[in-house]
């Protein structure tokens, strides 16, 4: 009984201390509110698969209801923001009606940032509708760092201070301590029901340690939510795509290696997987070469029936010697053939001399990327 006793003088302390005051109680709860029947608004991002370069605007209606001039304060609430991603992810948030920049950075800015003061001017008819334009943009600078990265945020209007007092009051719809009143009843029974009947004493302390915790957030959610001026449009995903290539499953395209004869040629098939979440092409190309008949090699690159390359090793090591002709899209696999020959010319007949080199891939997102540039 004590524990019970307990928790109800805690429950008429939590309503002195959190009840508002005199002037907000007899104007009950507060309207400040994402807007119901705006035309294409307050749906929140929900992006997956972004690249750099793209860029994806939503439209948020708030609506106040308030009798004088007063401040409405908007804040981005960082939800799950601990990647690279919130460093890149540019926001910009405008005045639908004029255009204006309400607020404007990298999204690990805007979260960090003092809430944004918005200056909402007597209305006639009461109420004032604050429409704005979201844009979220991945520059097209976003590095590799970027790929595969999350961020969630929540977007959060809300009055604070005296300007409480402005807003008008709503139709109510119940009395809010009934809920506050039906969680601590039933806090409170599980309590005593553990002390009385359960048989270790640091069971029942702990038991009724939780049922406090229980009561105090009850106490506060119910309050805050009742009494509070706030509104938000939460769950904004912003999450970034893939580019990713696999050269040959990531085994050596010549794994036993090229016997170098004057006129011979070695031909060995390969594969370019696309791994990644984006449409790609893709280059091919030669690094780390090295060797006395380096420069005697002449190699041709093919897809099916198209040459997509022939020439020597010096020229293989060019940026833009051998791209693919055909876009890679997520998933798909192309199936390429690679030969090396030692041209007749070469400097005696190779015996004792030797050329290596790595073959490689390299992919390049096709959106947001009209020039194709490596």
């Amino acid at each position: 009984m004590t524990v019970l006793v307990a928790l109800c003088v805690f429950f008429l302390v939590g309503l002195v201390v959190l009840r508002p005051s005199a002037a907000l109680a007899e104007a009950g709860p507060f309207d400040v509110v994402l807007a119901q029947g705006a035309a294409s608004a307050n749906e929140p991002f929900s992006l997956s698969g972004m690249l750099p370069g793209d860029e994806e605007a939503i439209d948020v209606a708030v609506d106040v209801r308030h009798e004088c001039p007063l401040r409405v304060h908007f804040k981005i609430d960082p939800v799950e923001c601990d990647s690279p991603l919130s460093g890149a992810l540019m926001l910009r948030i405008e005045d639908a009606a004029t255009g204006a920049v309400v607020c404007e950075g990298a999204l690990d800015q805007l979260t960090k940032a003092a809430p944004v003061a918005i200056e909402v001017p007597e209305s006639e008819t009461g109420v004032t509708r604050l429409s704005w334009r979201v844009v979220a943009k991945l520059p097209p600078s976003a590095g590799n760092e970027n790929q595969s990265a999350r961020c969630v945020v929540d977007l959060h209007w809300f009055v604070q201070g005296d300007d409480q007092a402005s807003l008008a009051p709503l139709p109510k719809t119940g009395d809010p301590l009934l809920p506050i009143l039906v969680v601590l009843a039933v806090v409170a029974g599980v309590a005593v029901i553990v002390w009385r009947f359960g048989r270790a004493r640091r069971g029942k302390v702990l038991a009724c340690a939780v049922a406090l915790a229980v009561s105090v957030g009850a106490v506060g959610a119910f309050a805050w939510a009742a009494f509070g001026a706030h509104a938000k449009l939460p769950f904004n995903l912003f999450e970034t795509g893939t580019v990713s290539i696999e050269l040959n499953e990531g085994r050596p395209v010549f794994s036993d290696g090229v016997p170098l004869e004057a006129g011979r040629t070695a031909t060995e098939e390969f594969t370019v997987s696309n791994t990644g979440t984006a449409d790609v092409r893709y280059r091919i190309y030669l690094a780390d070469v090295t060797g006395d008949l380096a420069a005697s090699l002449e190699f041709t690159i093919r897809r099916g029936d198209d040459v997509l390359f022939c020439g020597s090793a010096a020229e293989l090591e060019g940026a833009d010697a051998c791209l693919s002709n055909a876009v890679l899209a997520p998933g798909h696999v192309d199936v390429l053939t690679a030969s090396v020959r030692l041209l007749p010319t070469a400097v005696g007949d190779g015996r004792g001399q030797a050329a290596s080199f790595d073959l490689c891939a390299q992919a390049i997102q096709v959106k947001n990327n009209e020039g194709g540039a490596f």
